[in-house]
């Protein structure tokens, strides 16, 4: 899993959200970010199997390519 900086849009809020309380909304975006830092090596472990597991692929994509033309 990748991390990607988090980019916010200002919107108005009369306008664009028909919700009276963001309360909610920060919640949600507060559990996930502990979530994430509570996991955090365990996804750094598993996208580093990830990346060996897709090494070894391409190493043996480029061998049957190499008995297929010799």
């Amino acid at each position: 899993m990748r991390r990607t900086r988090n980019v916010g849009i200002l919107l108005e809020k009369e306008r664009y959200w028909d919700i009276t309380d963001t309360k909610d909304i920060k919640l949600d975006i507060l559990e996930t970010t502990l979530l994430q830092d509570k996991y955090q090596g365990k996804i750094q472990a598993a996208s580093k199997k990830l990346n060996e597991i897709q090494g070894i692929k391409r190493n043996v994509n480029r061998r049957k390519k190499q008995k297929e033309k010799g």
